[in-house]
């Protein structure tokens, strides 16, 4: 059964981080889906920066075998990147592994990406060779796309469950009231805990398989 993760790895454990050392105001996105291909070839959007100068700097990064800025016009400006073989250790991981890279999108600290596993099983050797590699991984999220798709739910309990998580009402201590939820809603705060009483019920009674 797929399974979808949302992971975050340091910037410097990728192999742009570093050349977007001096651009520590810039976020870079990757298109879906991200071409990790078995070249190296990368393709994405820097927002933050003037195009040339970027190019200018990816052009002269000795890890980059060529530099096309292929949409100079658009907004933010669209780079195609293609790196020198073996010199990327989560790229390799990444193309080594049964995934497909949704998005991938770089900030200051970290990057963040939304990765898709064909099971648990696939996800779980996926970061033992991240591990192995000595990359730290941080799992942000973790959600079963054909398990939402025919969850019993409504979509009044979701948006419920969803609303609170949000906002910090499983948290300890709460950061909000049923009552702040409810009037984000529009409708009573004992509709609402009722309505939230009944998603979580679900929630967990198809997670832990109870009948």
């Amino acid at each position: 059964m797929p399974v979808l993760a949302e992971i975050s790895i340091p910037r410097g454990e990728f192999v742009l981080g570093e050349v977007f050392e001096d651009y520590p105001e810039c976020t870079v996105e990757f298109e879906r889906v991200v071409p990790f291909d078995s070249e190296g070839s990368l393709l994405f959007r820097v927002d933050g920066s003037d195009p040339g100068d970027v190019a200018s700097t990816l052009s002269n990064w000795p890890k980059a075998a060529r530099t096309t800025l292929l949409g100079e016009t658009t907004e933010p400006p669209l780079f195609e990147v293609e790196l020198d073989g073996g010199t990327d250790r989560f790229i390799d991981t990444l193309s080594e592994s049964d995934v497909h890279v949704f998005e991938a999108r770089g900030g200051p600290e970290s990057w963040e990406l939304q990765l898709q596993f064909s099971d648990h099983g696939d996800l779980v050797r996926f970061n033992e060779q991240l591990t192995e590699a000595g990359i730290p991984v941080t799992l942000n999220r973790l959600s079963n796309p054909s398990a939402n798709a025919h969850s019993s739910l409504s979509t009044e309990q979701r948006e419920a469950v969803s609303l609170a998580y949000r906002h910090g009402y499983f948290e300890v201590p709460r950061n909000c009231t049923i009552q702040d939820l409810a009037d984000e809603v529009g409708i009573s705060d004992s509709a609402f805990s009722q309505r939230l009483r009944r998603g979580v019920g679900i929630c967990v009674q198809e997670t832990l398989g109870i009948r």
